[in-house]
């Protein structure tokens, strides 16, 4: 077959944009590489440990405060937990993360109806939340937070 004008050529194909992971295109290997992050929190003569296994990237979770005093609410508190983890090229790596917790205080309201002055004790709640980012080399804990209250620590074990 012969073609003699412009308008008669075959027209090119246009590259088709690449998306890794579809049919035809290679992957990145995956991760091979898992982890446990161990998280600590001593309070007094009370400590609670919570562990959480993942290969990379990121975590996001929320555990049940293990440390906080039951008779102040039936329903259990939570602490809101997430983190984005980047391994370094040897061992370790870095943790950025979030940890949130609601913190009871009493306080007093009127009663409505009652006369002035009339109050009532309740308890009320405020978010606390630290946010941070550490080296992790494994096997090693770094301690986050420490104060005459509470020790928070973080370990990172290659599994």
């Amino acid at each position: 077959m012969t073609l003699t004008c412009a308008a008669q050529q075959p027209i090119p194909r246009m590259p088709q944009p690449v998306v890794a992971g579809y049919a035809g295109q290679p992957v990145e290997r995956p991760s091979t590489n898992n982890y446990r992050l161990e998280l600590e929190m001593k309070r007094g003569d009370k400590t609670a440990r919570y562990a959480m296994t993942f290969s990379g990237g990121q975590v996001s979770t929320e555990l049940i405060d293990k440390l906080s005093d039951r008779t102040e609410s039936p329903e259990p508190r939570t602490i809101n937990f997430s983190a984005s983890f980047m391994p370094f090229e040897e061992t370790g790596g870095s943790l950025s993360f979030s940890l949130s917790r609601a913190i009871p205080f009493k306080t007093r309201m009127p009663i409505q109806g009652a006369p002035a002055g009339t109050e009532k004790e309740v308890i009320q709640f405020r978010s606390i939340s630290l946010q941070t980012r550490v080296a992790l080399l494994p096997g090693k804990a770094v301690t986050i937070l420490d104060d005459e209250d509470e020790r928070i620590t973080l370990k990172l074990t290659g599994l």
